[in-house]
């Protein structure tokens, strides 16, 4: 088990910058993700500098807000890649049957094996100067939804979005008589608006107007007085309210049911 310590901590908020999955970065510093986040939380009390306080990227602060820095500070490296990526574009690795290609040296070019051989190389292929191959790469160019969304990011006006919104000016409005018959709720409009209405809005003094002549617009009703509203709604008591039984079907047993209280009744 690796001894918890302030160098220990400082490793794991590299390899965050670096890696930013907690438990490939846990890992990689010999801890587990719930030992990490064990001490999150006793540095989120903030009762023990000793211990979870920190110098971190010259910056003396808390575990729990380095460790957010350092997550930031891996998004920015995404980031930068991707300004990257848009610019120059990036290099693919060629695989054919699963196997990577590997590149060859251009100086071996055109040598047959039995040259290769006498010249004492075991293959044709270019190699790292420790020896190691290197693959075949292949220059692809920027990706245009990419580049889009940088030049949008930067750029809003000219390459962001737009959304074009029209509208008339105004919105036709119909009342609904106590008759049932829909009037206009206007008085008439000037001239210059009704030829810019082109028939969407019904005259005042049409009359009568048919709901399938207004293409667009709202209906609103036409409001009652008192003594219509004491007509039709009034007079009534709590006591002539008829009382309603309300059964629970996940509380109650089966059979059972429990009658809700009047609101007259105590």
């Amino acid at each position: 088990m690796t001894k918890r310590s302030r160098d220990l901590l400082r490793d794991v908020l590299d390899e965050l910058c670096v890696t930013p999955i907690y438990t490939a970065a846990c890992a990689r510093c010999g801890i587990s993700t719930k030992t990490l986040w064990r001490y999150v939380r006793a540095s989120q009390r903030e009762d023990d500098p000793e211990s979870y306080r920190l110098v971190w990227s010259d910056v003396d602060d808390w575990l729990h807000n380095h460790l957010k820095y350092a997550m930031r500070m891996s998004a920015l490296m995404i980031e930068a890649t991707a300004r990257h990526h848009a610019l120059l574009g990036f290099d693919e690795v060629q695989v054919f049957g699963g196997k990577i290609c590997w590149k060859e040296d251009p100086k071996l070019a055109g040598l047959s094996d039995a040259d290769l051989a006498r010249l004492g190389h075991p293959d044709r292929y270019e190699r790292n100067p420790d020896g190691s191959l290197i693959p075949l790469t292949v220059r692809r160019k920027p990706s245009d939804q990419l580049v889009l969304k940088m030049l949008a990011a930067h750029f809003p006006r000219t390459y962001g979005e737009k959304v074009d919104h029209q509208h008339s000016g105004f919105i036709s409005v119909m009342r609904v008589g106590l008759d049932g018959k829909m009037r206009p709720n206007a008085p008439p409009r000037p001239k210059l608006l009704e030829d810019q209405t082109d028939g969407l809005v019904a005259r005042a003094d049409s009359g009568v107007v048919e709901p399938t002549q207004v293409k667009i617009g709202l209906v609103v009703g036409e409001p009652k007085t008192s003594a219509q509203l004491e007509a039709a709604y009034g007079g009534m008591t709590y006591g002539e309210i008829e009382e309603v039984e309300f059964v629970e079907e996940d509380d109650e047993a089966p059979g059972t049911s429990s009658s809700a209280t009047s609101p007259g009744q105590s």
